[in-house]
């Protein structure tokens, strides 16, 4: 019986055993289990703290890159740094002369130039035209270079060739020993003779420079080639203290003018385009009549 009795209380000790041994097994699986997921969610934390801490260091480095720079150019001005950052505003006009002197292109950078704003330019006159080409103010002042040049007396030249001056004449009269007069050209050819010039031009300098160029431009070409109303021109014979002389009457649309025949002293009338190298003499030979005794003086 004893036996019997010490064997079923080994059990029993022998059972409670393993069930306390399985609940602290259990215990102990669950606190790993804990122990890992709380190593996972500080892992998941440190990654994302040391993702932080490097954007954090290429934002301190990009600051402190930014401000060498600005540094480094201490000199320049709020305003000139927003023109440079392409925050163009007309209201800084002090800015923008310190961005060209700090360019070496201020207006007293050059002792043979002044730098001067374009709208300026073309408010300025100067001949465009010298001579049936471009004068050499022109070309220094909208910087042509040696082919722009040539591209433009080009122009000029193709619109020389134009049928622009239409004279006529009247046998001598009375006291009337020449007489001629202008026909005005054809509209239409002028018209199409001005837009090949623009284009041709525009097409040669760009339309900025062209814009200063053509519109003087055209009109000293166009003035020098005929007039733009209708002209006549009257030789007369008259006397002076008794000697005999000649006077030049010349009537442009409403306006008439009169001036004596002398040497190198001509009319608008072309006189010289009609006889080109001989001029009065050229005029007298061809009508027949004589020059005053006064025709060489001043």
């Amino acid at each position: 019986m004893n036996k019997v009795l010490i064997a079923w209380l080994a059990a029993s000790i022998g059972l409670a055993g393993y069930w306390a041994y399985n609940r602290k097994l259990g215990e102990s699986f669950n606190a790993m289990t804990s122990v890992s997921r709380q190593w996972q969610s500080a892992t998941n934390l440190l990654a994302t703290e040391q993702q932080t801490i490097s954007s954090l260091q290429d934002d301190l480095q990009q600051k402190w890159q930014h401000w060498r720079e600005v540094n480094r150019y201490s000199y320049i001005s709020p305003e000139m740094l927003e023109i440079l950052e392409g925050k163009r505003s007309s209201g800084h006009g002090r800015a923008w002369a310190e961005l060209r002197q700090q360019l070496g292109i201020g207006w007293n950078s050059s002792l043979d130039y002044v730098l001067v704003n374009k709208r300026v330019i073309g408010e300025v006159w100067f001949n465009k035209l010298e001579k049936e080409k471009v004068s050499d103010h022109a070309a220094k002042l909208l910087s042509f270079s040696t082919d722009e040049q040539a591209a433009v007396n080009a122009a000029v030249a193709a619109v020389r060739q134009g049928n622009w001056l239409n004279v006529t004449s009247a046998p001598p009269s009375g006291e009337i020993v020449a007489q001629y007069g202008i026909v005005l050209p054809d509209p239409a050819m002028v018209a199409t003779l001005n837009d090949a010039f623009t284009s041709d031009v525009t097409a040669a300098i760009g339309s900025e420079r062209a814009d200063l160029f053509l519109k003087d431009g055209w009109l000293e070409l166009r003035a020098s080639l005929a007039p733009v109303e209708t002209e006549t021109m009257e030789i007369r014979q008259i006397t002076v203290n008794g000697q005999p002389d000649l006077v030049c009457e010349e009537t442009d649309g409403v306006r008439t003018s009169t001036m004596p025949v002398r040497y190198a002293h001509y009319p608008r009338f072309p006189v010289l385009k009609m006889f080109p190298g001989t001029g009065w003499e050229g005029l007298a030979k061809e009508w027949n009549f004589n020059l005053p005794a006064s025709f060489h003086d001043r």
